[in-house]
Parts: structure tokens; C-alpha cells; sequence
């Protein structure tokens, strides 16, 4: 018995000896941590990187595959230190889309994505501009409105990339106008247009009933935005078929409206 044990023992005592000799082996190799604190990320650094990681995604992302056009309007720097991006997203495909958006990047003059100081930057999200139609039927569009302040920019603005985004929906939510009525006012030397009319709901109960405007120059461009509001309040489901007027205060003429477009919207309520 006592020789029995001796041969059992032995190859345990090798097998530890192997294992702490391979530790002080890997721990030799192995290179001393450093003692010296990482340097701070600053606020442009930190911008720029957000902003690298917010390029669109590919089309195998999540409403990416959808059939979409970006139609890109009136864009640049205005003397109000703000830039502006205006456009439309078409729905190309042979279904109802929701929630259209258009992901945007900007870059500096070498190409280089530019950081954003905001919130959804500092969360690791890119920057974004919501479609102002929350449903939009096969064939058309929905206008949509980007604004930055420049001073938020790490770099300055040179130019931009816009991807559209959205998801399938079906036609229950669905909001339409009739009597639109567009008046111009001069004063001075300065244009004024106003539009009213009624919006309809031609779906299911619905929230937040509202007239979306589009305003081209004479080449079919747009160049402007507004929304014409109702006196309904949105915390309370609009009933099917219901009916409201809609109006916008005066909007300036100041980029050559030469027409304009209008649709109704409304969408699920909360």
C-alpha cells in the first residue's frame, strides 16, 4: 500500500510543477503594466469619433433594404450661422412605408467625417432628420428638414452624405386635405404665403392631425418647410373620417417659391 501511494503521488508533484513553472514562464513574457493614467478624450476628439462610428449602415440593417430615394433640395451655411439640409424621401417600393428618416453625415473639406457636439453624439448615435409625413404610400414622398448649429461641428462643414431609412407599414393610419387654399401677401418689397385648408382622417383613430408643406422654386426644387397646425389636441384619438381646418402662419418667400404641395398626416396614437 505505501508503494502503491508513492507512485500515485509522484505525478501529481510533476503536474504542479509543470503548471507553476509555465505560469512564471507566461508571466516573464509578459510585459509590465503602465503606470502612467491614459490620456483624456477631448470634446473633438470625442465628437469625431462618435461620428466615424454614426456612418450609415449597410442595407442589411433594419429598414435599410427598403426601396428609397433621397431627393435632395436646397442645402448650405446661412447667414445665421445654421446649416440647413432640405429634401424628400420617395418611397420606391409597392408598399406603405412608416417613420421615414434620412441618416446624415458630414465631412470636412479632406473627407474626413466631422463630430457633432450633442446629445445623440455623446450617445453613440448619428445624426438624423425625422421625415415630416409619419406614413407615406407607395410613389410618393415625405419631406424632411435637417438643421445644425456650425458652432456644434468639430471641423468646418464641407459636405454631406444623406441615407433613407424606414419601415414597412400598412394604410391604417392615413390622413388627406381638401380646400387648400395658398395666399400671397406683399409687403414692402417681401412675399408672403399662407396656407389653409382641412385635413381628413381616411384611416383608423389617429393622433396629431396636421397639414405637411412642401415648397419648390421654379425648377421643381424644394427649398422650404412648414407644417399647418390644427386646434386638435394630440393626447386624444381623432376619429375615423374626422375633419379639421389647418393654417400656417406667413412664411416667408425669401428662396423663390414658385408652388407648393401639400398632404395630411397623422399617425398612431400614444
Amino acid at each position: 500500500m505505501i508503494r502503491s501511494s508513492t507512485w500515485t503521488v509522484a505525478p501529481l508533484l510533476l503536474v504542479l510543477l509543470a503548471c507553476k513553472g509555465g505560469s512564471r514562464a507566461e508571466g516573464t513574457a509578459a510585459a509590465p503594466a503602465s503606470t502612467t493614467a491614459p490620456r483624456a478624450e477631448s470634446k473633438a476628439e470625442s465628437a469625431d469619433r462618435a461620428a466615424g462610428a454614426a456612418v450609415p449602415a449597410s442595407s442589411s440593417s433594419k429598414g435599410a433594404a427598403l426601396a428609397l430615394t433621397v431627393i435632395e433640395g436646397r442645402s448650405g451655411l446661412e447667414d445665421t450661422g445654421f446649416l440647413h439640409i432640405i429634401g424628400e424621401i420617395r418611397n420606391d417600393t409597392s408598399k406603405w412605408i412608416e417613420s421615414p428618416k434620412v441618416a446624415v453625415l458630414l465631412f470636412d473639406a479632406q473627407g474626413k467625417p466631422i463630430g457633432v457636439d450633442s446629445i445623440a453624439a455623446a450617445e453613440g448615435f448619428g445624426e438624423t432628420a425625422l421625415g415630416m409625413r409619419h406614413n407615406v404610400p407607395p410613389g410618393e414622398t415625405s419631406p424632411f428638414h435637417y438643421i445644425r448649429d456650425i458652432k456644434k461641428l468639430a471641423r468646418p462643414y464641407a459636405s454631406h452624405k444623406l441615407e433613407p431609412r424606414a419601415f414597412p407599414a400598412d394604410s391604417s393610419f392615413n390622413a388627406t386635405v381638401a380646400d387648400v387654399k395658398t395666399d400671397k401677401e406683399t409687403i414692402g418689397k417681401t412675399e408672403y404665403w399662407r396656407t389653409t385648408g382641412t385635413v381628413k382622417n381616411a384611416g383608423k383613430p389617429c393622433s396629431s392631425p396636421e397639414a405637411v408643406i412642401a415648397f419648390y422654386d421654379a425648377s421643381g426644387k424644394i427649398v422650404d418647410t412648414r407644417t399647418g397646425l390644427t386646434e386638435w389636441d394630440v393626447k386624444n384619438e381623432w376619429p375615423a373620417g374626422g375633419s379639421l381646418p389647418f393654417k400656417t402662419g406667413p412664411v416667408e418667400n425669401k428662396w423663390g417659391f414658385a408652388s407648393s404641395k401639400v398632404w395630411g398626416d397623422c399617425h398612431e396614437p400614444y
